[in-house]
């Protein structure tokens, strides 16, 4: 679904779409997907935060299992 919208967005409206994508893709394993997504949500806007977090966590090589069981249940 991401990849598609992320497809039609208009260029000034990439970058959440991307993003999203972006995360789904790194949650997914697919690094490589997650690194043209983040490509594409900052050059639609390079001051994107999103995309920054997760061009982070792929530069550093994080694994997608840093985030399993997070939030903790009862969490805000």
């Amino acid at each position: 679904m991401w990849s598609d919208i992320t497809r039609r967005a208009h260029p000034t409206l990439a970058a959440g779409p991307a993003s999203l994508l972006a995360f789904a893709a790194w949650r997914c394993g697919n690094g490589a997907l997650a690194s043209v997504a983040v490509d594409r949500a900052l050059a639609a806007d390079p001051d994107y935060s999103l995309a920054h977090l997760i061009d982070q966590a792929l530069r550093a090589g994080l694994p997608p299992s840093v985030l399993n069981g997070w939030p903790q249940p009862g969490t805000p």
